[in-house]
């Protein structure tokens, strides 16, 4: 009789410790993408001949985007194919720098050398900006 009320006691309480609800709320936060057109007159030789750059405006960013959230940068040559950068592909370094107002993309050769001929012409950009929960 014990053994009887033992089992119906823990088969009690294991149903009412089992049984409770768990409430999860997911909130998403949903990033912005901006893209961006340069052509070649953009472009700005700099550092003695060594570096290409091109300023990209970012009205959408504050210092709280620029100092806690994340921004991540694309570029595309034909509007279609598009890689992260920093990267480097053909020798070519691409890089870039954030401020509050605008982000700076370089593009230099791998072993810093001066370059020749011309600039990078038509480049597109996607600019991913992406909230972060604190």
């Amino acid at each position: 009789m014990k053994r009887l009320l033992f089992l119906i006691a823990g088969v009690i309480i294991l149903g009412f410790t089992s049984c409770q609800k768990d409430v999860n709320n997911y909130y998403t936060v949903t990033n912005k993408t901006i893209y961006a057109e340069r052509s070649g007159s953009q472009w700005t030789l700099v550092d003695g001949g060594k570096t290409f750059v091109s300023s990209i405006p970012l009205y959408e960013t504050d210092n709280f985007y620029n100092d806690y959230d994340g921004i991540l940068v694309y570029i595309s040559y034909d509007n279609k194919v598009w890689e992260q950068i920093p990267h480097t592909y053909l020798g070519i370094a691409y890089s870039f720098d954030t401020s509050n107002s605008d982000i700076q993309v370089r593009m230099q050769y791998s072993d810093y050398t001066q370059i020749t001929g011309g600039g990078p012409g038509r480049v597109y950009f996607k600019i991913v900006l992406i909230p972060s929960e604190q």
